[in-house]
């Protein structure tokens, strides 16, 4: 169907005998057409249509920015949009009837609040809309009533101009389906091969099309924001820092300033305004200016949603917080709304929730949490990737363990100076498949193709008692692990890049609900086993490990976490401009 429509795009495209446009609004707006005249008029829109369609599809300013990819997709939407009208008529306007639809206005509304689905209105041309759309469509002028009584009639508005309403057509659809990809997809989508994510699909052209059809542009639009319960509750505080930046009465707070009971004065009121404004202190007191145990009350709150130690004290790293300027904390909300289009709809009946700057792994069982689960994941070096949408295969009691390549090779220089190293942690060593002493290794000239290092269930074993294999291509799991101190400290990123859980028996208790005969005392002696047993959870089963800085928690509650990878500094360099380009 595409290439028809080409097909009868190009034979317009040919075939346009070059009327001027005086011409053509001749025969437009004459009144009294006979059907000869209609028919030739109905012509000429066509071919004026087409044209344009083919410039607008075609031209350098339009698609410059675009891969080619892009171009062919947004190119094959327009041509659905009013191929599906054979190219016989505008698809927001009714040329013959001089009118346009009342989607247009409904759109324009729409477009204005932007920032509330986190985008900006400007991407999308707005302005250039209203400007052609007052151009099409002027004011009707105030006639004196006096003056209207000796005309016995009202005048009869003056003649579209069909180059206009053409081009106010196309700039429409446009806006529309660049929004809507947006909506969709994101307005920028990862490029490093850390980030495993999905793409949501819709056919845009089709949507479009049924929208302008069904007069519903809004609710169109609206279906494309993710429908997952964080993602509104995430959008609904964006709305809240939007207001609260519109106010004016983000300030920021004098540093050196040293906040104890009872101190009172400017500084106070400061840090009050904010506090009430964000919700950690009652609205009551958002004009306070004495700090109390209110205060102390609200600060823990500030510091336990933001990843802080939580002391009460205005400390630096809590004040350096505080003083975030609220353009940067919109812009991260705007980020992690983002992430939320990266996302499959459907997450799963059952599925793995793995944050990374949280280091907490949550289950749920459709939308219920069932458990938590405290982890650590991968340091700077060794980030864990971000894995979208993955099917859980099988729990692993008792594993062994054959440590990869990449991590032998890092830990080489101790194996050199110390080989005993690897008995000490109860590694075996294998050369072309026999095992050796690692003494008698030539550590310096071993071909690293030949050598396996593997490690036996036992308390020692870097896997802990229990590990969780999914689908990846990055070697990443979820597992025990032997070393529990880690679990301690507030920021745990020490892993090579799997995820280690403080709590493995817990997780696959979850896991296996749903077969009754993995009980919880079952499940422990199978992890303390000397052999290997494989179990496929009995429910389908779904991970996401996913990199969000600000959420919304299951208690309604905005949180936000440091930044461990620098992610958001890359992203946000990529989300401004992807809008810079627009």
């Amino acid at each position: 169907m595409q290439k028809n429509y080409w097909i009868i795009l190009i034979f317009f495209v040919s075939t346009y005998i070059g009327c001027t446009q005086d011409q053509i609004d001749s025969l437009l707006y004459t009144n009294g057409q006979s059907a000869a005249d209609k028919a030739l008029n109905d012509s000429l829109v066509i071919e004026k249509l087409c044209e344009n369609l083919t410039n607008h599809l075609l031209s350098d300013d339009e698609t410059k920015s675009l891969s080619q990819n892009e171009m062919t997709k947004i190119s094959n939407e327009l041509l659905k949009v009013y191929g599906s009208s054979n190219f016989e008529k505008l698809r927001w306007q009714d040329v013959l009837q001089q009118t346009d639809n009342p989607t247009i206005l409904q759109y324009i509304d729409y477009l204005r609040k932007a920032d509330e689905n986190g985008f900006l209105a400007s991407d999308y041309q707005l302005s250039d809309i209203e400007s052609q759309y007052r151009k099409v469509y002027p004011p009707a002028p105030k006639i004196d009533s006096t003056e209207l009584a000796k005309k016995k009639t009202e005048p009869a508005p003056a003649p579209k101009n069909l180059q206009e309403m053409i081009d106010l057509d196309l700039l429409l659809s446009r806006s529309y389906l660049n929004y809507a990809s947006d909506l969709l997809y994101g307005s920028f989508r990862p490029k490093s091969r850390n980030w495993e994510v999905v793409a949501r699909e819709r056919d845009l052209g089709e949507l479009l099309d049924k929208a302008l059809t069904d007069k519903d542009i809004e609710g169109s639009l609206q279906m494309l924001n993710p429908t997952h319960r964080n993602f509104a509750l995430l959008q609904q505080h964006l709305k809240k820092y939007l207001d609260i930046e519109k106010s004016g009465t983000w300030k920021a707070i004098p540093a050196g300033v040293s906040f104890s009971k009872g101190k009172s004065g400017e500084e106070v009121t400061l840090l009050a305004a904010k506090l009430a404004a964000m919700g950690d202190l009652p609205t009551t007191k958002a004009n306070s200016n004495t700090f109390d145990e209110d205060f102390t009350t609200a600060i823990k709150n500030y510091q336990t949603r933001n990843g802080l130690a939580v002391t009460g004290v205005v400390d630096a790293p809590t004040l350096q917080r505080l003083n975030t300027p609220i353009e940067e904390e919109i812009d991260l909300l705007r980020l992690n709304m983002n992430r939320f289009r990266w996302l499959p709809d459907d997450l799963g009946e059952r599925y793995v929730w793995a944050n990374i700057p949280e280091f907490m792994v949550y289950v749920y069982d459709g939308d219920k949490r069932t458990t938590e689960i405290v982890s650590v994941v991968g340091e700077y070096k060794n980030m864990t990737p971000i894995l979208v949408n993955k099917p859980m295969q099988n729990i692993i009691f008792s594993p062994t363990w054959t440590i990869p390549r990449s991590i032998a090779k890092e830990e080489l220089e101790y194996i050199k100076m110390n080989p005993g190293v690897l008995i000490v942690a109860d590694v075996e060593v294998f050369l072309k498949g026999k095992k050796i002493n690692p003494y008698k290794v030539d550590w310096d000239k071993v071909d690293w193709k030949d050598v396996k290092l593997k490690q036996d269930p036992k308390d020692s074993n870097s896997m802990g008692r229990a590990k969780f294999m999914f689908s990846n291509n990055h070697s990443i799991y979820l597992h025990d692990t032997p070393n529990k101190v880690d679990f301690k400290t507030r920021v745990r990123s020490f892993s090579h890049g799997c995820i280690r859980l403080a709590d493995p028996a817990l997780f696959a208790e979850h896991l296996l609900t749903g077969n009754d005969a993995w009980t919880n005392q079952k499940i422990r002696n199978a992890m303390f086993s000397e052999k290997e047993r494989y179990v496929k959870p009995p429910k389908s089963t779904r991970v996401h490990v996913v990199y969000f800085t600000a959420w919304v928690d299951d208690d309604g509650t905005l949180q936000f976490r440091r930044d461990i990878y620098n992610h958001d500094r890359r992203q946000l360099k990529l989300m401004n401009k992807a809008e810079e380009k627009s």
